[in-house]
């Protein structure tokens, strides 16, 4: 059963299509905590270089410095004015390495939930590698719903497990579709064996070609996207080209993983 949810705002370009995602969860589910996080990501002043002697060094380093802050001062607070005229609940602001703060933040949230761009950021791919909680990635969207969920289905232990987190904190839903694609394996188990005793259903569909191109087919009627976690795997996977990163960067739909 889900009770609280953690979302990352990284900037004030995410904060409408996020909150409307949030809008259709807390609809369905009404007694959700809801939390809003924004970090003021120290990593990013790291690019100022040391002091020299001189004082128009030091004067110009300041000035940068003052910047940045007014201006991530000015972000947090119309970020959080935002989350706050829409979304009943509590708004933080954390100061430090962005994706260490979201995972400490994690420990008292069932999920996480952040804005899945065309290309990830560095806090979002640690997230992706650390996560141990599980996680939604929203990309900016005209509409969202939460009925129809597709599970990328390679009978592998990290979609099990996905999926078996995802029925556990979103226990209302009754009924899926597994695709499968470009399958070769003989022992695949049929998940209904355990889902009927819970009055759930897997619909089972296979399909053989391209595997991005197949799935955005189907995730186009979806929407929510249910995949297995790539924790252990992520750098490996961008570079080998391998399927996992690639759903993740050009399905564009909300994608759940644990």
């Amino acid at each position: 059963m889900l009770n609280r949810v953690l979302v990352y705002f990284s900037s004030e370009e995410e904060v409408d299509y996020l909150l409307s995602f949030m809008e259709v969860l807390k609809k369905k589910y009404k007694n959700i905590e809801i939390t809003g996080i924004y970090v003021k990501d120290i990593s990013k002043y790291d690019v100022i270089p040391p002091m020299v002697e001189g004082l128009v060094i030091d004067s110009t380093n300041n000035y940068i410095l003052s910047e940045w802050n007014e201006l991530e001062q000015k972000h947090e607070k119309q970020i959080k004015e935002k989350f706050l005229n829409k979304i009943e609940g509590e708004f933080y602001t954390k100061e430090g390495n962005a994706s260490d703060e979201l995972l400490e933040e994690m420990k008292l949230h069932d999920l996480l939930i952040f804005a899945k761009e065309i290309y990830l950021k560095n806090e979002i791919k640690n997230i992706f590698k650390l996560h141990y909680k599980p996680i939604i990635a929203v990309p900016k969207l005209a509409h969202y719903n939460f009925e129809k969920i597709l599970i990328a289905d390679d009978n592998g232990l990290n979609i099990n497990k996905s999926f078996f987190e995802f029925i556990k904190l979103f226990d209302d839903i009754k009924e899926f579709t597994a695709l499968s694609i470009n399958s070769e394996t003989e022992s695949k188990k049929d998940l209904n064996i355990y889902l009927n005793k819970i009055d759930k259903k897997i619909n089972y569909k296979e399909e053989i070609g391209n595997e991005v191109e197949i799935l955005k087919d189907y995730a186009y009627e979806a929407d929510i996207l249910v995949i297995g976690n790539l924790r252990y795997s992520f750098i490996l996977e961008k570079l080998t080209g391998k399927i996992g990163v690639k759903i993740i960067e050009k399905i564009n739909k909300p994608i759940f993983l644990f």
